[in-house]
C-alpha cells in the first residue's frame, strides 16, 4: 500500500505508519454494539495527541487533555511510561502538571 490518501466512496483516509516496537503500546480492545475492536487506551491517545499536536485542532486537543485530566480513570503512571517511549514526555508532563493541579 502506497503512503498516500485512501479515496474510499465519501470516506478520505489518511495513513500513518509507526515503528513495530510502538505499535502495540496501549492497544486494548472495546465492544461497538457486539463488534469487538482493537483500539488504544486514553493514555496511549493522549500521547499520541502531543505527538501529532500539529495536525488536530486545537479545540479537539484541548477537550481531549481536559477530559483525561477530569476522568476518574486515568491512570497517570501508563501515561508516564507511554509518554517517554513516545519522546513527548516533557511536553505531557508540563501540561498535564497544570491541568491536574491548577
Amino acid at each position: 500500500m502506497s503512503r498516500t490518501k485512501l479515496d474510499i466512496d465519501a470516506l478520505t483516509l489518511q495513513t500513518y505508519y509507526v515503528q513495530p516496537e510502538i505499535y502495540e503500546l496501549g492497544k486494548t480492545t472495546a465492544d461497538f454494539n457486539g463488534i469487538i475492536l482493537p483500539i488504544y487506551d486514553r493514555e496511549r491517545t493522549i500521547c499520541d495527541c502531543f505527538k501529532y499536536r500539529s495536525r488536530l485542532d486545537n479545540e479537539i486537543f484541548n477537550k481531549a487533555l481536559n477530559a483525561y485530566a477530569n476522568d476518574p480513570q486515568k491512570e497517570l503512571r501508563n501515561l508516564s511510561k507511554y509518554a517517554k517511549k513516545l519522546r513527548v514526555h516533557k511536553k505531557v508532563t508540563e501540561l498535564m502538571e497544570v491541568l491536574l493541579n491548577g
